[in-house]
């Protein structure tokens, strides 16, 4: 008996088990198999939909970032610039109060000097006439201590 010789017996037994495995296998293996096969199919096709969904909703999210970043600027660069604005208005503000209370502190000096000035020449002709009654009691031998004689004498001060 050969190897490779042919039987029809063993050739037939062969051809009836293979048939009864492929039914079996058939009804029972195959179509779990294909639902198997399927299912992954159907998986790794939502999958790939999903990954392109997150992908294209990922670009959305940059977009509306992006967008963000720049209406942040926007709206930052607005309040740096109110900001200054303010602060340019109060600096003003703050320049003219300064200026009105130097000026006032300027005039009210100005009075005081006024007063002061009045107070010393009123002071300063109090002394001349003393001294001119003074003088003129050494030189004409007459004393002016009369309140008359001294607004006399105050009077021609004036006039001088």
């Amino acid at each position: 008996m050969g190897i490779f010789a042919f039987e029809p017996g063993l050739a037939i037994w062969t051809w009836v088990a293979f048939g009864l495995l492929m039914f079996v296998m058939s009804k029972y293996v195959f179509p779990v198999l294909l639902k198997n096969i399927k299912d992954r199919e159907k998986a790794i096709s939502d999958s790939v939909d999903n990954a392109e969904a997150i992908k294209k909703r990922l670009e959305d999210i940059e977009k509306e970032h992006k967008h963000i970043i720049v209406e942040a600027k926007k709206k930052s660069d607005g309040i740096i610039i109110d900001a200054r604005k303010s602060a340019d208005v109060l600096k003003k503000e703050l320049l003219k109060k300064a200026d009105a209370e130097a000026l006032a502190v300027i005039e009210e000096a100005k009075e005081r000097i006024s007063e002061e000035r009045k107070i010393a020449m009123a002071s300063i002709q109090k002394d001349i006439v003393e001294l001119v009654c003074d003088g003129s009691e050494k030189v004409i031998g007459h004393s002016f201590l009369k309140e008359s004689d001294q607004k006399w004498t105050a009077g021609l001060i004036d006039d001088i």
